[in-house]
């Protein structure tokens, strides 16, 4: 039965995880006119909140990794919001032991610049969805509530409107339930039941190298407050014109991704974001959704002598060979796969990097690994500022594959035309708010600017998988006959070759 019969206030807590959020929650719940419940899913909120007497819910949901935007739940009317940001340094160690402690087993959450990755998107997905200077809204900085949590908490009771708004420091072990992993702090500072200034012992200096050459987290640091900042020579530049990013499966793509780098770095491309789509195929059209080889590339080699964990680790070989000769920055980001299929799960990336690509580079490109941009990219420099999105026309070229072995791109000159489908585009981070419906069409809804063909001569990219289509049923079948007209050209195009 429910006991609560008058309207509640909502409080909603803001934050990336490791930001001190369980203790600020704590904090506040010492006033008996606010909950302390324990961090649970935004649609159970309601039926738990009906349970309760108090007349202020607090609801802390900080951004997990697999959150594609953030916040991504709606408001109660008239609530309130604190947003709560801790510098990236501190949060990231924190998540790699939180990480550690939790036998967290994907790898790629233990790597800095995907860490740091999460900390920028967090924040900058915050600043472009609240307003901070909202009168809902209070921005509390974790080293400010440390060095002065009377001070602090008291600002937030006024506030709140707490009937006491004298500030505290220490709070109480929560009641129903216990503190601990994937529902608040499973740590051990949490349980002294007070505020606790503690220094990291060590030094990273990855860490700090990234965080130093990262424009974009000293502009955000800026945007939420933080003071004397000392701002490194290399953030001065930071800003690129383009990145890329890509969905790849791995133990497919261990033959190509290095000399997809390699040619893209060429082209002054500084950039990469290739998202892991994961060990197995997972797609209802083209897989049974536990094989190593993918029924729409049969002739494609899948390594299916490597292990998943030995598929992997040749991966992130390649990857740091290819940061350190080409000098480029790579992420590499897991992705969940859906029944839904690829093709979705490329949109469901898009909008996942877009907001991290925002901060980084003023165009953004999703391209496969089978697909080389050939062209001059410094053009796009004098597009239009009222140009949200370029397409780009592909020329098919024949299969990176023969007898499922690998053929370097490179070495393929023959083609069979240039084709008017199945289209690539380069966006505007600044002016597409989503990359939807597909990765070849971005919707008038979600960009701020016309879309514009590039002449071919000027810019194009080079398709290299041949006029073969699956021999399955599939839901684009209409582009893939296209594919299967094509007749192979009698002259050669090798602009690809000499970049």
């Amino acid at each position: 039965m429910a006991i609560t019969t008058s309207p509640k206030k909502y409080i909603y807590l803001l934050s990336s995880m490791r930001a001190g959020s369980t203790l600020l929650k704590s904090l506040l719940s010492t006033k008996e006119e606010i909950t302390d419940l324990p961090e649970i899913p935004v649609q159970l909120v309601d039926e738990v909140v009906s349970l309760t007497r108090e007349d202020m819910v607090l609801i802390k949901r900080p951004r997990n990794y697999s959150n594609l935007t953030y916040p991504h739940f709606q408001f109660q009317p008239g609530s309130r919001i604190i947003v709560l940001i801790r510098k990236p340094y501190d949060t990231i160690l924190s998540l790699h032991k939180m990480n550690l402690e939790n036998h967290f087993l994907n790898i790629h959450w233990y790597d800095e610049q995907r860490l740091l990755d999460y900390w920028v998107a967090t924040y900058a997905s915050i600043l472009e969805n609240i307003d901070l200077h909202a009168e809902n809204v209070h921005l509390t900085r974790y080293e400010d509530l440390i060095q002065s949590p009377l001070k602090i908490t008291g600002k937030i009771f006024g506030f709140l409107g707490t009937t006491d708004t004298s500030g505290v420091d220490s709070y109480q072990k929560p009641d129903g339930y216990q503190w601990k992993w994937g529902f608040g702090d499973g740590g051990n500072v949490i349980k002294t039941l007070r505020v606790v200034r503690r220094k990291n012992k060590g030094l990273n200096k990855k860490l700090v190298d990234l965080i130093e050459s990262s424009g974009s987290v000293h502009r955000l640091l800026c945007s939420y407050g933080y003071k004397n900042i000392v701002k490194s020579d290399l953030t001065k530049n930071i800003k690129r014109l383009i990145g890329l990013m890509t969905l790849i499966y791995p133990r497919m793509e261990l033959d190509h991704i290095e000399e997809w780098i390699e040619h893209h770095a060429s082209l002054g491309i500084s950039h990469f974001w290739i998202c892991n789509h994961g060990d197995f195929v997972y797609d209802a059209q083209f897989g049974n959704h536990q094989t190593k080889t993918w029924t729409k590339k049969p002739g494609a080699n899948y390594n299916v002598d490597l292990s998943n964990e030995e598929v992997i680790d040749k991966l992130h070989q390649i990857l740091d060979h290819c940061r350190n000769k080409y000098e480029v920055h790579i992420s590499l980001i897991p992705v969940t796969p859906t029944e839904t299929g690829v093709s979705a799960d490329q949109v469901s990336v898009s909008m996942q990097v877009l907001p991290i690509a925002r901060e980084y580079v003023d165009w953004i490109g999703f391209f496969d690994i089978d697909e080389l941009i050939v062209g001059d990219l410094h053009g796009l420099e004098n597009i239009n500022q009222d140009t949200s999105a370029i397409e780009l026309l592909q020329k098919v070229f024949e299969d990176r594959w023969e007898s499922n072995k690998a053929v370097a791109m490179k070495s393929i000159v023959s083609h069979y035309g240039l084709v008017n489908f199945n289209r690539k585009i380069i966006a505007r981070t600044s002016r597409v708010t989503q990359w939807h419906p597909t990765v070849h069409e971005i919707s008038p809804m979600y960009r701020d600017g016309r879309l514009e063909v590039v002449n071919p001569n000027l810019l194009r990219f080079h398709h290299f998988r041949g006029n073969e289509v699956p021999k399955v049923k599939t839901t684009h079948a209409h582009n893939l006959d296209k594919y299967a007209k094509l007749i192979l050209q009698d002259e050669v195009d090798a602009s690809h070759v000499n970049t």
